[in-house]
This record gives structure tokens, sequence and C-alpha cells, in this order.
């Protein structure tokens, strides 16, 4: 969803935006592609939720689906495009 966002937004201001159709072989993507694509992701799912525990636990277990999403979309997006066979 943030990447969707960030491309909305670049548009909006005039930056150049490019859309290239994504590999469709069967490579594994790396861990350190992914980190290095979704680290940003995760880092903000721990600041919020570290900001979220300190000012009040109770609101933490609310926002839990979104900060838990930020920080597993690494793994969980490396999981996604491996096969399971």
């Amino acid at each position: 969803m943030l990447f969707h966002t960030l491309f909305v937004v670049s548009v909006f201001l005039s930056w150049e935006v490019v859309w290239n159709s994504p590999q469709r072989d069967d490579d594994d993507t790396p861990w350190g592609e992914e980190f290095k694509r979704y680290g940003w992701y995760m880092l903000l799912g721990l600041v919020w939720s570290g900001g979220m525990a300190k000012l009040d636990l109770r609101f933490l277990w609310w926002l839990s689906p979104i900060v838990f999403s930020l920080i597993l979309s690494p793994s969980r997006c490396c999981r996604a495009v491996r096969r399971w066979t």
C-alpha cells in the first residue's frame, strides 16, 4: 500500500515515475533485496510500535494489525515469491 501511495504522490508532484514490469521467471528474491526495499517500512513499524507501547500499551494492541504487517513485510514478501514444494 505504501508503494502505491508513493507512486500516486510522485505523479501529483510531477516526479519521474518508472513502473517496470515485474520479473516473470522462477528466480527467488534474495533476502538482501527485500530488506533493501522493505527495510524502511519495517523500521517505521518498529518505531511506531515502540512509540505506542511507550505512550499506552492498550493502543498498541489496537494498532497491531498495521504495525505488525509493516514489521513482517520483508519476510512476508520473501516467503510469497518462494515455491513451497
